[in-house]
């Protein structure tokens, strides 16, 4: 049994090396939605908590994804951690954002509106996530 838990153990550490980096998410703060302006750059803006399995999908596969984080270069990307309930500037931007469940995973134009046809309330795969992107990159570009 011992040595059927180490090799478990193994193989799932294994399996988190080899899944190479993820996207660069940074907390949430007025300044990075002002460099997004500055830059003309879109934002994601990812509503997760540690305790939503759809969420932990999305970090591990989505997020994880190398033409995803390859493509979130051209984003400003912000996490709001919700694992914990009662912090105010995240209960002020759920209200803000209308966010009822997580994951939610909004895109903004540089000037920070939302392109709520690009929204995402649910797990989705790396395929149907470069979509949104490309999408979202598309409606920056025309602006």
């Amino acid at each position: 049994v011992l040595l059927v838990g180490m090799t478990l153990a193994v193989f799932i550490a294994g399996s988190y090396a080899l899944q190479g980096p993820g996207v660069a998410w940074d907390d949430y703060s007025e300044a990075l939605l002002e460099q997004a302006r500055e830059e003309n750059k879109p934002v994601m803006l990812d509503f997760y908590a540690d305790w939503c399995a759809p969420c932990r999908q999305l970090e591990n596969v989505t997020f994880h994804d190398q033409d995803v984080v390859e493509l979130s270069r051209e984003f400003v990307t912000i996490k709001v951690d919700l694992t914990r309930g009662g912090v105010e500037l995240h209960d002020r931007l759920v209200a803000e954002y209308g966010v009822r469940g997580v994951p939610t995973v909004i895109f903004l134009t540089p000037e920070g509106q939302e392109m709520e046809d690009l929204r995402v309330v649910d797990f989705i795969p790396p395929g149907e996530f470069l979509g949104l992107m490309h999408n979202a990159l598309q409606k920056t570009e025309k602006e």
